[in-house]
């Protein structure tokens, strides 16, 4: 029997913390990212593609940078939702400071 799975889903899976991030570590993730030099590669490559004139090394190499941009969103997204949700306590901790200093 054939599981058919993309890869985007297996790094869902793969990427998973067991402890909350904390906002450090969220930041710092957020701050992985592809260089100028791997951006310009990228946007050629796309352009050889648009043309149909990208050879299999170019098509691989396109591959993997897709791949790898799919697995940075996903580890952007799991840093976002981390930092969202640590301000998200620091909104109930300064509401809860707030609410004594009246009392």
């Amino acid at each position: 029997m054939a599981i058919a799975d993309d890869s985007a889903a297996i790094w869902q899976r793969v990427i998973h913390f067991d402890e909350e991030l904390s906002p450090a570590a969220a930041r710092a993730l957020l701050k992985l990212r592809f260089s100028e030099r791997d951006h310009a590669l990228m946007n050629e490559l796309s352009a050889k593609a648009r043309a149909g004139t990208l050879t299999p090394e170019e098509q691989s190499q396109l591959d993997t940078f897709e791949r790898l941009g799919s697995l940075l969103d996903i580890v952007h997204s799991s840093a976002r939702r981390a930092e969202e949700k640590a301000q998200e306590g620091w909104g109930r901790f300064a509401l809860s400071a707030i609410s004594i200093g009246r009392r």
